[in-house]
């Protein structure tokens, strides 16, 4: 059984029982701890964290007790419009589950509440096509334009939109048991241009860039150069051969341990220079078809320079 907090008649609770009679459920008995983890944070002072626990235990098993328990929490808080809204739904159902004494009491307490609302009068000469007004962000009808609504006391935002016009809002402060009025003016034009946003200065579009395409001379370098260096590489293997033979005809005929004829002489020198040419030419033989390979497999997307010196064999080229 849900009883009213600290602070109401005695007579209004005593007796009191459940709107419905069947057997309680999950949600009631969700309720019903939100009931009275509720009271027991009133009974404490803490009535800003009792009402929503109060308002959520209403919504989901609504019930008199519970609507003037949060009438009074409301109350309590200084949020006098909504204690009033509240003890009004509790007289309502009250009535509705005839419980007069408990209506005749809510009611009571709604009356007491009047001389100290607050009440907000929103005046709109506004006739914007397609206006709409918000009060912190709910909309009003315009049946409720030029109505003395109550409000909570304390701070208030208004918003008025419409198609094609610029945004006007401000903020009220309300105090308890006086009257504030506000009005919304007409609500200036702004251009199509204005309304879709402020123009930006047009940059060009970046067209991405294909993706690289290999060097259609790439391949053929590499395949001439490899070439080159296997012609290299066969003359400098030649070359030694030249001079291997050349060495041995001078050792067998021309050359004893201990002196040479002057033929012999002239064939040692011979192959020593043979030997030289083969070494230098193999090399840069081998140079080459290092080179082109490495062209062949690496493709460079830009002209490819390549460049045979004595002293290096080199590929100038982005890859």
């Amino acid at each position: 059984m849900k009883l009213v907090g600290a602070g109401l008649v005695v007579l209004v609770l005593a007796g009191a029982t459940p709107a419905s009679a069947a057997p309680p459920t999950d949600a009631a008995a969700t309720a019903e701890v939100l009931f009275r983890e509720a009271r027991e944070m009133m009974a404490r002072g803490d009535n800003a964290a009792a009402c929503p626990k109060l308002a959520e235990s209403q919504r989901i098993d609504p019930s008199v007790g519970t609507l003037l328990n949060l009438g009074d929490c409301y109350e309590r808080i200084g949020r006098t419009a909504s204690a009033w809204a509240t003890f009004n739904d509790a007289a309502a159902m009250a009535i509705r589950a005839e419980q007069p004494e408990r209506a005749r009491f809510a009611k009571g307490r709604a009356e007491a509440l009047g001389p100290k609302l607050a009440r907000l009068t929103v005046e709109v000469r506004a006739s914007a096509q397609g206006l709409t007004v918000e009060r912190d962000g709910v909309a009003l009808g315009a049946a409720t334009w030029a109505a003395a609504l109550p409000v909570d006391p304390g701070p208030h935002t208004l918003v008025a939109k419409a198609p094609h016009r610029k945004t006007w809002s401000t903020t009220v402060s309300c105090k308890e048991g006086a009257a504030a009025v506000v009005v919304v003016p007409e609500l200036e034009s702004v251009t199509e241009s204005a309304a879709a946003g402020p123009l930006r200065p047009a940059t060009a579009t970046a067209t991405p860039k294909p993706p690289p395409v290999r060097d259609t001379y790439a391949r053929p370098l590499a395949i001439t150069l490899t070439a080159a260096g296997g012609v290299a590489v066969a003359t400098g293997l030649s070359l030694g051969l030249v001079a291997m033979s050349k060495d041995n005809d001078a050792n067998r005929h021309e050359c004893s341990p201990a002196d040479c004829t002057e033929r012999g002489a002239t064939l040692l020198r011979d192959a020593s220079t043979f030997a030289t040419a083969s070494t230098v030419v193999t090399l840069a033989g081998a140079g080459l078809v290092a080179v082109g390979v490495a062209v062949w497999v690496f493709a460079p997307t830009e002209g490819v320079r390549a460049t045979v010196s004595p002293s290096r064999v080199s590929v100038e080229g982005r890859f």
